[in-house]
């Protein structure tokens, strides 16, 4: 009777290895910055493995639902994400999320930093228009508007004479903070202190410009 072939040998497979967990912590360099600020927020997210290895990845900032900006974790476990100087003014709930290269490390999310974009400040200057101002004809006034940072503020602006309002007008966004306001006609001679006021907007604050006096004869 022939020898029976020995049975074979079966080897239990070996047991997957769970993946290491990671943390992230985020922080900033400081909690506020202007709107159009040309030295923004600078954020920094600190990933650690639990087994000790170097994180690979990459980790995404985002405000709120908003993503912010996206960078690979340096060899330091390390990623910075600078908040752009044109973030709008308000209050911003900032989360740094890891996400691994490859499977050998875990996700994660880190707590929420919040931080705080305040309007630019303005000033308003107001000139005469392209003529003078003189008695019985339509006249105009100039009024610009700087935002330091912010290009081409926009709002409105309002022209008053001895506290009465005698014209308004809207900076758009292609006028580069300035705008022609017409102010009336002025049928009396006399001394006129004119001054402008602007409103404002989401991003940029209030400002009244200087006095102007125009003397009619």
């Amino acid at each position: 009777m022939p020898a029976s072939a020995p049975a074979p040998t079966l080897s239990a497979p070996a047991p997957a290895t769970a993946p290491a967990t990671t943390t992230s912590r985020l922080s900033v360099d400081r909690t506020r910055q202007t709107h159009g600020s040309t030295t923004p927020i600078t954020t920094t997210t600190q990933v650690v493995a639990s087994d000790g290895s170097a994180p690979s990845g990459t980790v995404t900032l985002r405000d709120g639902t908003a993503v912010v900006g996206s960078t690979k974790v340096g060899s330091d476990g390390r990623a910075t994400v600078t908040l752009p100087g044109t973030t709008a003014a308000g209050t911003h709930q900032l989360r740094a999320s890891f996400v691994p290269a490859t499977t050998t490390q875990s996700g994660s999310d880190s707590a929420v930093v919040g931080v705080t974009v305040d309007k630019a400040s303005s000033s308003s200057a107001l000139t005469r228009g392209t003529t003078a101002i003189t008695k019985n004809k339509a006249a105009t006034v100039t009024v610009t508007v700087s935002a330091p940072g912010v290009p081409r503020p926009t709002g409105t602006v309002t022209v008053t004479s001895g506290g009465r309002t005698v014209g308004t007008a809207t900076v758009s966004a292609d006028g580069a903070g300035r705008v022609t306001v017409p102010v009336g006609t002025f049928t009396r001679g006399g001394t006129y202190v004119l001054s402008a006021s602007y409103a404002g907007s989401g991003n940029v604050s209030a400002s009244v410009s200087k006095r102007m006096i125009v003397v009619l004869r």
